[in-house]
């Protein structure tokens, strides 16, 4: 777990699906940041952890909540490539167009990485 981390974030930025269900179960708050501002969701979108982000969202997580850099789960998993992510991502109401603290969006990192059916998607959503 890096510093500044609750056991909920490390775990799902680790994507220990066991650990999250724990955690929540405890009690741990949902939407907690951790000192950089981002939440399990967040964490869990930019590694990829399709369940992890599932069980996050069905359990009331906020999907517009944005880092200390201004990114959103949304983002990350765009950067990244994570297509199944993004998907769940806009079925729960993600905001497109939100914009990061460098003025980018989703969709500017999905096309900058080449990520053709995350952009086409976001596109879909509405992406401006």
């Amino acid at each position: 777990m890096s510093a500044g981390e609750t056991n909920l974030i490390g775990a799902a930025r680790n994507g220990d699906l066991e650990g999250v269900l724990s955690f929540l179960a405890k009690g741990a708050d949902i939407n907690i940041k951790s000192k950089n501002g981002s939440t399990a969701l967040i964490l869990a979108s930019n590694g990829g952890h399709t369940c992890v982000v599932r069980v996050l969202l069905a359990k009331g997580s906020d999907v517009n909540i944005q880092a200390g850099n201004g990114t959103t789960a949304l983002y990350m998993a765009s950067l990244n490539g994570h297509t199944a992510i993004v998907k769940e991502l806009l079925a729960k109401g993600s905001d497109v167009n939100i914009r990061a603290g460098n003025g980018s969006t989703a969709q500017m990192r999905a096309s900058q990485n080449g990520h053709i059916e995350v952009v086409r998607l976001l596109n879909v959503a509405g992406a401006k």
